[in-house]
């Protein structure tokens, strides 16, 4: 199972809800249904890390993808997956197959919550 790199923050944590912004290196395999990526205080550091997200908006730095995150479904708040879509497929977003190698590529993560 891939998961998206420690994210790398762009944007300070700030107001409330909190509002940052970071960068993640996509996975050496990339996983059919999305690849995991933790958003919590034990990976991002006390004061950045969520314990309840509102809102994720993921933009990738490379013209051929789309991506979007969805919440965990165990409820645990910080912690969910980036579903990677190749925007070229003739369909307009066909999801990657398994073992996509993403590791190439830069994903831009805004995160809103607490």
């Amino acid at each position: 199972m891939g998961a998206f790199a420690t994210p790398s923050q762009l944007s300070p944590a700030c107001g409330v809800p909190k509002v940052v912004t970071f960068r993640v290196a996509g996975p050496a395999s990339y996983d059919t249904g999305g690849s995991t990526i933790d958003l919590s205080t034990a990976t991002l550091g006390v004061g950045v890390g969520f314990t309840r997200i509102d809102n994720v908006a993921v933009n990738s730095e490379t013209a051929a993808y789309m991506a979007k995150y969805i919440r965990a479904a165990s409820g645990a708040a910080a912690t969910g997956k980036i579903v990677v879509y190749d925007a070229g497929a003739a369909d307009g977003g066909d999801q990657l197959a398994n073992a996509t190698d993403l590791s190439g590529g830069s994903f831009n993560i805004t995160v809103t919550g607490v």
